[in-house]
């Protein structure tokens, strides 16, 4: 019953940890590449995350969920920091877009444009919509026949 020292950071206890902070597995594989000296491909990364972590789908996910609010504010840091040029903002404003784009697939429950639907009713529409069904349903009045 003594200390278990916790187990040794896995390689995707490293990538959910950079996802979850807004990198891209390209990006991540882009330094892993330098740091090996030889090309390490996405999906070959991916493909042998797969193979040695039964969760790694789950782990991914959860991590482009976390990380999409780093890209929200990445998008924000593009267009604040942006020079007063117009091609300069115009440029912030597509990568912006860019992040703004991934962020609502990673987090579709807190940042997709479906998230934000409202519904509007009308009073008055609900009021002669329901006049009309009591007209149609009104009884035959006894004494007319």
């Amino acid at each position: 019953m003594g200390f278990e020292p916790p187990a040794a950071p896995t390689i995707l206890d490293y990538v959910c940890y950079r996802v979850a902070g807004g990198d891209s597995l390209r990006q991540i594989t882009k330094e892993m590449s330098v740091a090996c000296a030889r090309p390490i491909p996405v999906d070959w990364l991916a493909s042998n995350l797969r193979r040695e972590y039964h969760d790694y789908e789950a782990r991914i996910r959860e991590a482009r969920r976390i990380g999409a609010y780093a890209l929200v504010e990445e998008a924000l840091d593009l267009i604040e920091e942006a020079d007063a040029t117009p091609e300069a903002f115009r440029k912030a404003q597509v990568q912006a877009d860019v992040r703004r784009w991934l962020a609502e697939r990673y987090a579709r429950d807190d940042f997709s444009p479906a998230s934000r639907a409202t519904r509007t009713l009308s009073v008055g529409t609900l009021h002669l919509e329901a006049l009309r069904r009591r007209e149609a349903l009104t009884l035959p009045n006894p004494e007319a026949e």
